[in-house]
Protein backbone atom coordinates (compact mmCIF):
# COMPACT_ATOMS: atom_id res chain seq x y z
CA UNK A 1 0.00 0.00 0.00
CA UNK A 2 2.74 2.38 1.01
CA UNK A 3 4.23 2.06 -2.47
CA UNK A 4 1.30 2.40 -4.25
CA UNK A 5 0.74 5.58 -2.55
CA UNK A 6 4.58 6.60 -3.15
CA UNK A 7 3.87 6.18 -6.77
CA UNK A 8 0.60 7.95 -6.39
CA UNK A 9 1.90 11.13 -5.18
CA UNK A 10 4.89 11.10 -7.71
CA UNK A 11 2.23 11.21 -10.58
CA UNK A 12 0.14 14.00 -8.81
CA UNK A 13 3.09 15.71 -9.45
CA UNK A 14 3.79 14.69 -12.70
CA UNK A 15 2.19 17.69 -14.63
CA UNK A 16 4.87 19.99 -12.60
CA UNK A 17 7.89 17.79 -13.05
CA UNK A 18 6.72 17.85 -16.79
CA UNK A 19 7.49 20.88 -16.69
CA UNK A 20 11.09 20.68 -15.36
CA UNK A 21 12.00 17.46 -17.56
CA UNK A 22 12.99 19.48 -20.65
CA UNK A 23 15.65 21.02 -18.54
CA UNK A 24 16.96 18.14 -16.63
CA UNK A 25 17.48 16.34 -19.97
CA UNK A 26 19.12 19.01 -21.57
CA UNK A 27 21.74 19.13 -18.98
CA UNK A 28 22.01 15.33 -19.28
CA UNK A 29 22.92 16.25 -23.20
CA UNK A 30 25.25 18.70 -21.85
CA UNK A 31 27.22 16.67 -19.48
CA UNK A 32 27.37 13.81 -21.99
CA UNK A 33 28.43 15.93 -25.11
CA UNK A 34 29.16 19.07 -23.46
CA UNK A 35 32.34 20.36 -21.44
CA UNK A 36 32.90 17.24 -19.48
CA UNK A 37 32.33 18.19 -15.41
CA UNK A 38 30.19 21.52 -16.00
CA UNK A 39 26.65 19.97 -15.78
CA UNK A 40 25.14 16.97 -14.01
CA UNK A 41 22.42 16.08 -13.98
CA UNK A 42 21.34 12.48 -12.22
CA UNK A 43 17.80 10.50 -11.36
CA UNK A 44 17.71 9.81 -7.76
CA UNK A 45 16.07 7.64 -5.48
CA UNK A 46 15.46 10.04 -2.15
CA UNK A 47 12.94 9.85 0.51
CA UNK A 48 10.22 11.35 -1.47
CA UNK A 49 11.06 8.69 -4.15
CA UNK A 50 12.74 8.78 -7.25
CA UNK A 51 13.87 13.00 -7.67
CA UNK A 52 15.45 14.38 -11.24
CA UNK A 53 18.50 16.44 -10.04
CA UNK A 54 20.82 18.77 -12.31
CA UNK A 55 23.52 21.15 -11.49
CA UNK A 56 25.72 23.73 -13.90
CA UNK A 57 26.33 26.51 -15.75
CA UNK A 58 22.95 26.68 -17.70
CA UNK A 59 21.20 26.85 -14.14
CA UNK A 60 23.30 29.23 -12.64
CA UNK A 61 22.65 31.74 -15.76
CA UNK A 62 19.16 30.56 -15.29
CA UNK A 63 18.65 30.92 -11.12
CA UNK A 64 20.30 33.91 -11.11
CA UNK A 65 17.66 35.69 -13.48
CA UNK A 66 14.44 34.32 -11.86
CA UNK A 67 11.46 36.38 -12.25
CA UNK A 68 11.55 36.31 -8.23
CA UNK A 69 15.03 37.30 -7.69
CA UNK A 70 18.04 35.29 -7.50
CA UNK A 71 18.62 31.73 -6.60
CA UNK A 72 20.52 29.10 -5.83
CA UNK A 73 18.18 26.19 -6.33
CA UNK A 74 14.85 25.62 -7.09
CA UNK A 75 12.72 22.46 -6.94
CA UNK A 76 9.94 22.19 -10.32
CA UNK A 77 7.90 19.02 -9.38
CA UNK A 78 9.88 15.89 -8.89
CA UNK A 79 12.79 17.97 -10.67
CA UNK A 80 15.54 19.79 -8.57
CA UNK A 81 18.13 22.41 -10.11
CA UNK A 82 21.07 24.25 -8.73
CA UNK A 83 23.49 26.26 -10.09
CA UNK A 84 26.64 24.03 -8.60
CA UNK A 85 27.27 21.14 -6.79
CA UNK A 86 28.08 23.21 -3.89
CA UNK A 87 24.53 25.01 -3.95
CA UNK A 88 23.15 21.33 -4.50
CA UNK A 89 24.95 20.11 -1.17
CA UNK A 90 23.58 23.08 0.98
CA UNK A 91 19.95 23.50 -0.28
CA UNK A 92 19.05 19.73 -0.98
CA UNK A 93 17.07 18.84 2.07
CA UNK A 94 14.95 22.46 1.96
CA UNK A 95 14.26 21.48 -1.62
CA UNK A 96 13.45 17.88 -1.01
CA UNK A 97 10.25 19.48 1.29
CA UNK A 98 9.05 21.47 -1.44
CA UNK A 99 9.23 17.95 -3.90
CA UNK A 100 7.32 16.33 -1.56
CA UNK A 101 4.59 19.53 -1.21
CA UNK A 102 4.56 19.57 -4.93
CA UNK A 103 3.49 15.70 -4.15
CA UNK A 104 1.07 16.65 -1.94
CA UNK A 105 -0.81 19.37 -3.86
CA UNK A 106 0.05 18.39 -7.04
CA UNK A 107 -1.09 21.01 -9.65
CA UNK A 108 -2.34 23.46 -7.25
CA UNK A 109 1.10 23.50 -5.42
CA UNK A 110 2.22 26.53 -7.57
CA UNK A 111 -1.26 28.14 -6.96
CA UNK A 112 -0.94 27.87 -3.26
CA UNK A 113 2.33 28.92 -3.30
CA UNK A 114 1.90 32.12 -4.84
CA UNK A 115 -1.23 32.86 -2.75
CA UNK A 116 0.70 32.28 0.60
CA UNK A 117 2.93 34.93 -0.98
CA UNK A 118 0.16 37.34 -1.69
CA UNK A 119 -1.25 36.93 1.41
CA UNK A 120 1.96 37.43 3.40
CA UNK A 121 2.75 40.80 0.92
CA UNK A 122 -1.23 42.11 1.74
CA UNK A 123 0.10 41.87 5.92
CA UNK A 124 2.88 43.90 5.65
CA UNK A 125 5.19 40.65 6.23
CA UNK A 126 8.05 38.97 3.16
CA UNK A 127 6.41 37.35 0.58
CA UNK A 128 9.33 34.93 0.83
CA UNK A 129 10.48 34.67 3.81
CA UNK A 130 6.96 34.41 5.51
CA UNK A 131 5.85 31.80 2.85
CA UNK A 132 4.19 28.76 4.94
CA UNK A 133 5.79 26.52 2.19
CA UNK A 134 9.04 28.42 3.25
CA UNK A 135 8.57 28.35 6.62
CA UNK A 136 7.78 24.34 7.02
CA UNK A 137 10.94 23.67 4.36
CA UNK A 138 13.43 26.04 6.62
CA UNK A 139 12.18 23.63 9.45
CA UNK A 140 12.54 20.40 8.28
Amino acid sequence: MKRFLRYGQWFWALPLTACGLPLWCAARLLGRYGERGQHRAVLSRQSSGWVFIAHGPLFAALLKRHPFGAMQAVAVGCCIFASDAASLAAHLKHELVHVRQAQQWGILFPVAYLASSAWQRLHGRCAYADNGFERQANRE
